[in-house]
């Protein structure tokens, strides 16, 4: 992610592992997330992007 800042993509494909803390991984997901032109897409454990879409919205 860090060197990600600065550029865009149209799809962001980010992967949310079990142990991700939404609100320790703040900047670093936001980082992430907001590179996405059109769409970002969290994958992985179900409860891992309930964290990561809760902390975005």
């Amino acid at each position: 992610m860090a060197r990600f800042k600065g550029l865009e993509r149209s799809v962001i494909i980010l992967w949310a592992y079990d142990a991700c803390n939404a609100a320790a991984d703040r900047e670093t997901l936001y980082v992430g997330m907001s590179r996405a032109k059109s769409v970002p897409y969290p994958c992985g454990a179900r409860e891992a992007c309930r964290r990561i879409l809760k902390m975005a919205g």
